[in-house]
């Protein structure tokens, strides 16, 4: 349900009034990780079995790229045209089960959170890269490291509640964090009925957010195959969620998303990486000009095999610079 939310809170937002760990290690148990993976016959996704103290860290990126528009046959299409703007935020991110108040719950850091924004002529070619800058220099108050604890699974409840957790650093660049929780919450939803081969599909629902109502439309879900990766099998899987829509804020996306779980080992039955892409059309209301914004966003487990932005951050997962 939080796939596509990202630009509706961005659009509402502005329309309405730990200790460090030293090793590049996905996991903080990481007995199991030389175990053999094995071959199933029919292998299906299981819930992760979260137990206190154990932590994973992730690299998440998203690109918002903004386009103009033009009405086009006789105006039932909006076509897009020329490219605007384009908003980058990168996080290395770190997932922890706690005890809180005798009860197991999750507790997400934001490590180290940057952006950088590129406009039209920056994009041309042959210009120089723009650099990625901390986020204080545009929400000076924002902790160098924020957490957040929320209940097992409340993924969905904290996308939904992105603003008001946000509410003392009000960045736009911030809302783009929103899919952290959307790619990593997507194995709680698969059933474990499905196996290798099958689709499962979901109706749309009709959602209360910031007082009005969201459409979260219908998902197709395809359990398309089991990969492997070092000594971990991973199912690979294809999701599709297209046609929803938040009317009073003039907004319309469609979303898409592939991701892998993990079947075995430290991290089984959580997300081993994934890739989200988004479109969306806003504006309208009122008769203000209707853009285009493309989002492309990928959250990784990070681990011995597998470390992103080299060039950011050295091997003990802390920034470079």
């Amino acid at each position: 349900m939080a796939t596509g939310l990202a630009l509706v809170m961005a659009t509402a937002a502005a329309c309405a009034p730990g200790s460090d760990r030293t090793v590049a290690t996905g996991a903080t148990t990481s007995s199991t990780a030389t175990a053999t993976a094995t071959a199933t016959t029919n292998p299906h996704v299981t819930q992760h079995a979260y137990r206190a103290g154990e932590s994973f860290t992730y690299f998440y990126d998203s690109t918002a790229a903004t386009y103009a528009t033009q009405q086009a046959q006789n105006g039932q299409v909006v076509r897009v045209t020329d490219l605007q703007t384009i908003s980058d935020v990168r996080a290395m991110v770190r997932f922890s089960v706690v005890n809180q108040n005798g009860t197991l719950a999750k507790k997400v850091e934001l490590l180290d959170t940057r952006f950088r924004d590129i406009s039209k002529d920056a994009a041309q070619p042959g210009q120089p890269a723009i650099p990625f800058k901390k986020i204080q220099t545009a929400a000076p108050n924002f902790p160098a490291t924020f957490s957040y604890t929320y209940p097992l699974n409340g993924e969905n409840d904290v996308a939904r509640n992105l603003n008001t957790i946000f509410k003392d650093y009000p960045d736009p660049h911030l809302v783009q964090l929103i899919d952290i929780f959307s790619l990593f919450g997507a194995p709680a939803s698969i059933p474990s009925t499905v196996g290798v081969g099958q689709v499962t599909s979901t109706p749309g629902v009709d959602v209360d957010l910031l007082g009005t109502t969201y459409h979260s439309a219908g998902q197709v879900l395809l359990f398309e195959r089991v990969d492997r990766k070092g000594t971990t099998n991973q199912a690979y899987f294809k999701n599709q969620g297209l046609g929803n829509y938040f009317n009073d804020y003039g907004v319309d996306t469609n979303v898409h998303s592939t991701y892998h779980v993990a079947l075995n080992g430290p991290a089984s039955g959580l997300l081993a990486g994934g890739d989200l892409s988004e479109t969306a059309i806003q504006g309208g209301v009122g008769g203000a000009p209707r853009t285009a914004t493309q989002r492309q966003v990928s959250l990784t487990l990070q681990n011995l095999d597998t470390r992103s932005a080299v060039d950011s951050y050295g091997p003990d997962l802390k920034p470079i610079s």
